[in-house]
């Protein structure tokens, strides 16, 4: 068997074969595939810095539209901009960019890429609604941050609060709405010794009550 590559597409190609002690074949004629090679987004660069990590990709033009896994999970759902900020990343993230032909209907994805972070982890791990109706947030500190604040649908709702010697952190709500997310702004030290901000996982919390 013989494989002849490097061809171009919607090409006519002529081939004769010939085996040992044998004439030459007729000529046969293939055409190759007019189709196109896929377009395929390539990831150009990401970034790590203030506490998100930026990633960017080859724009693929108006007929497509994206989605990104991050670590498995879906974080763009058929987006048009060739580009994603992940404003709470972990210190490992693995990044997936699959692109969609609108017009072919068809597939392709990028190489995915790995990025870690500096910044500490700053998680939401749980709540409890009390009897009066607040509600009381806890999450895990981290030794490099010197400041936390807690936000709710994009605002912050509490004063600057400093960590204890547990390095687990507990915040009560008092005026709590029916539908919270709650995030932690932190503020900590890295490596260069420059201080910088970073985000905690967006957490949802219902207080039924307050209906």
């Amino acid at each position: 068997m013989c494989v002849d590559t490097g061809l171009t597409a919607g090409t006519t190609y002529l081939y004769r074969v010939q085996s040992v002690g044998s004439a030459f074949s007729a000529i046969v004629p293939m055409t190759t595939s007019s189709v196109e090679a896929v377009d395929t987004p390539v990831i150009l660069s990401t970034v790590a810095q203030d506490g998100k990590v930026t990633i960017t990709w080859t724009d693929l033009g108006s007929d497509y539209r994206y989605i990104v896994y991050k670590n498995g999970a879906l974080v763009v759902n058929f987006g048009r901009d060739a580009s994603y900020v992940d404003t709470s990343p972990s210190s490992t993230n693995t990044y997936y960019v699959y692109a969609f032909n609108d017009v072919e209907e068809r597939w392709t994805w990028a190489t995915p890429v790995v990025v870690t972070t500096t910044a500490p982890v700053i998680a939401i791990t749980a709540h409890e609604v009390l009897p009066d109706g607040k509600i009381k947030l806890s999450w895990s500190g981290n030794a490099n941050v010197t400041i936390y604040a807690v936000y709710n649908c994009g605002y912050q709702i509490s004063s600057n609060l400093y960590p204890n010697s547990m390095g687990l952190l507990e915040w009560t709500d008092p005026n709590p709405i029916a539908e919270n997310q709650y995030q932690i702004y932190a503020f900590y030290t890295d490596s260069e010794g420059i201080g910088r901000w970073t985000w905690s996982n967006l957490y949802f919390a219902q207080n039924r009550s307050s209906n």
